[in-house]
């Protein structure tokens, strides 16, 4: 019986190896990986898609096995906003977000993008932008505020709610002493306003814009699109990072979809544009409807092209870390799961870094 049963399954993985059509049906005799709940729609084929890779083993399982940290995520009534609709103007929602860290007698600067996705004030940008509130909790050195407005002045302060673990792992020998790199796998971060720089109350709602959790298609490649952030490549060079910076806005098209191995379109990469610069990392890519479907991550291959992580990577990864979809890590309790993520994933963080190295 046991041969005839490895027989089988040597039978089902070769057929498995040339066709997909079985898989549903496969999947309830061999163990299989847990499913994507996000559908995918029938014109993607993995055929058409550049095959980035992934270097993410193995998933720490520290959020998903905490029973805390799942109920922080029931949702209390309304929203704690109330009924609202998204910004018919997407620049409202886009932020700067500029954080230094101190390190010795060094001072580290980073200034990225990143833009409101929830009236309640929750930002979606990169980890490589938001990990110096990481440094924050665990050496007391880092201070990161929230600038709005063209040009972008002190608005806010934010709290960490979420950042990728994973990443932070991967990239934890890199974290303070140069800008990480990579494909921009699992490189992204939640963060909520929770205060004005003077202690000034925060408005009951923020504007926001609709971060749309849709796979793209085949045909969305030379769709047109629009970028905004704040580049500040210029500042960097000019050792002014802290000056207010011009928020800037350019239109663009899809130049080719990328996945990180899921076959499913996880990257978008855009023409290039005036915008194809450091500091516009954590900028929405916005379609004709005016939605975000992506978040800018790292530069293109051609001059001053971007890629930029599609939202449903952003949500399928989520979804992986801690159990909850996007949409629902933003309901609940913000405020308690923020001060769980601090208590349950700094300490751990902290260890990762120490054992790298990092002071």
């Amino acid at each position: 019986m046991q041969l005839l049963l490895s027989l089988l399954v040597i039978v089902l993985e070769s057929y498995l190896a040339v066709t997909g059509a079985m898989a549903e049906h496969i999947a309830a005799i061999l163990p299989q990986e847990a499913p994507v709940t996000a559908s995918v729609d029938a014109a993607v084929a993995p055929d058409y898609l550049q095959e980035l890779g992934t270097s993410y083993d193995a998933i720490p399982q520290i959020l998903i096995d905490n029973l805390p940290s799942q109920e922080a995520a029931v949702i209390t009534g309304l929203d704690q906003a109330g009924i609202t609709t998204p910004t018919n103007d997407p620049s409202e929602a886009v932020v700067n977000i500029y954080c230094t860290y101190r390190n010795g007698d060094r001072v580290y600067a980073t200034a990225g993008t990143g833009f409101i996705i929830d009236p309640k004030g929750i930002i979606l940008t990169n980890a490589h932008v938001a990990h110096s509130l990481v440094l924050e909790e665990m050496r007391g050195e880092s201070d990161c505020v929230i600038r709005t407005g063209d040009p972008a002045v002190a608005t806010y302060k934010a709290e960490l709610l979420y950042i990728s673990i994973a990443w932070v792992i991967e990239h934890a020998d890199e974290l303070t002493t140069a800008r990480p790199k990579g494909t921009g796998e699992r490189d992204f971060a939640l963060l909520y306003i929770s205060n004005g720089v003077d202690n000034e109350p925060v408005p009951s709602t923020l504007p926001y814009v609709h971060a749309r959790n849709q796979y793209l298609t085949q045909s969305a490649a030379d769709d047109t699109v629009s970028l905004i952030g704040y580049p500040a490549a210029t500042a960097f060079a000019a050792e002014s990072i802290d000056a207010k910076l011009p928020k800037m806005s350019a239109t663009t098209s899809i130049s080719e979809l990328m996945t990180f191995g899921s076959n499913r379109p996880d990257v978008i990469e855009v023409r290039g544009t005036p915008l194809g610069e450091q500091g516009v990392s954590g900028s929405p890519v916005i379609d004709d409807t005016q939605v975000a479907i992506g978040m800018v991550s790292t530069l293109g291959q051609e001059e001053r092209s971007l890629r930029a992580l599609t939202i449903p990577y952003i949500d399928r990864t989520i979804e992986e870390e801690t159990g909850r979809t996007l949409q629902e890590y933003l309901e609940g309790d913000v405020a308690l799961r923020s001060k769980l993520f601090k208590d349950l994933i700094v300490p751990f963080l902290q260890n990762v870094l120490n054992d790298a190295g990092v002071e």
